[in-house]
């Protein structure tokens, strides 16, 4: 059973993930392949200032969080 919510939670995530813009997927992506990662490696990574890089990976949280919620409903 529990397998079986995992697969249907990894396919919701998924979902919310590819409705995102692609640049946007790409820098989520880079979390969940690194998550241990620091910020500063993050903005080096991606060529953006460290509150840039925590800004936008709040917000994304956030949007990711929405839909998965959203969808969770259904």
């Amino acid at each position: 059973m529990q397998s079986l919510l995992d697969e249907e939670q990894e396919r919701l995530l998924e979902y919310c993930l590819s409705q995102l813009k692609e640049k946007y997927q790409e820098f989520m992506q880079y979390w969940f392949d690194h998550p241990d990662s620091h910020a500063k490696k993050v903005a080096k990574h991606f060529d953006i200032s460290v509150n840039n890089v925590w800004t936008r990976k709040h917000r994304l949280i956030q949007k990711l969080n929405d839909c998965y919620q959203e969808k969770s409903k259904l």
